[in-house]
């Protein structure tokens, strides 16, 4: 039952994330991580950003489950836990970004940590000796290309003020050809799905069409039938009378 109770939550959650109600739901979230790494990387202050600069710096971000999806869309990624189905946000779960320096080069590292349904059914720990919850690494780049990535599906008319001027700043910086290049595939692939649609639209209200045209057609034919048994010939209707044959 609880495996089922679930599979009807992801249903639900996956109509009710599409790409654009993410993007519109999502950019704040988004935005609050980005400027969070980006302070620590630069080591500089952002303004319009309450928020103090550190080398090292922790932070959570409470939400539903719908905001793990919305984040999902935006950022273009994947994952896979232990008896849930593909990119399932499932309950009491948690995205974490990592910034790693390797090599001299930040790095951005998303990991998806969630108990599988057994462990919650059963109320474990999940620290030693149980078992750790399952864990599914969806992203590993270098910091700047996530910051680009980010930069693009962020919505700058669904931000609060005081984070709207610090993305705009950054998106100054970003190179041009590659905001624009993103935003080509989406309108690309929202005139694709718009067709699409349309092409749904117009078989449905031809079938119905179809069958209007049938369904009345059939209705006639039998109203005639009806007709036509209903009348009587003027001869049919006389007495039938024996005649005398003559002698």
């Amino acid at each position: 039952e609880l495996r089922q109770l679930s599979r009807l939550h992801e249903r639900r959650m996956w109509l009710g994330s599409g790409r654009n109600i993410s993007a519109s739901r999502g950019s704040a979230m988004l935005a609050y991580i980005l400027l969070s790494l980006e302070q620590v990387v630069s080591g500089a202050g952002i303004d319009g950003f309450v928020q103090p600069t550190a080398e090292q710096l922790f932070s959570a971000v409470f939400a539903h489950d719908f905001n793990l999806h919305y984040l999902r869309h935006m950022i273009g990624v994947d994952w896979l836990i232990d008896s849930y189905a593909l990119d399932a946000a499932s309950t009491g779960a948690a995205m974490r970004f990592d910034l790693e320096l390797i090599g001299g080069v930040p790095r951005v590292r998303g990991v998806f940590i969630s108990a599988t349904i057994k462990q919650q059914r059963s109320s474990v720990p999940l620290m030693p000796p149980f078992a750790p919850p399952g864990r599914s690494v969806f992203l590993d780049m270098p910091y700047n290309e996530f910051r680009e990535k980010a930069l693009t599906a962020i919505l700058d008319h669904c931000l609060p003020h005081p984070m709207k001027a610090a993305i705009k700043q950054m998106k100054r910086g970003v190179s041009m050809k590659d905001v624009s290049g993103a935003q080509v595939v989406h309108g690309l692939r929202d005139i694709a799905l718009a067709m699409l649609g349309l092409f749904c639209v117009v078989c449905t209200a031809w079938n119905c069409a179809t069958y209007w045209r049938s369904y009345v057609a059939g209705s006639q034919r039998g109203l005639m039938k009806q007709e036509a048994g209903s009348y009587v010939s003027f001869e049919d209707m006389q007495p039938h009378t024996k005649r005398a044959s003559p002698s």
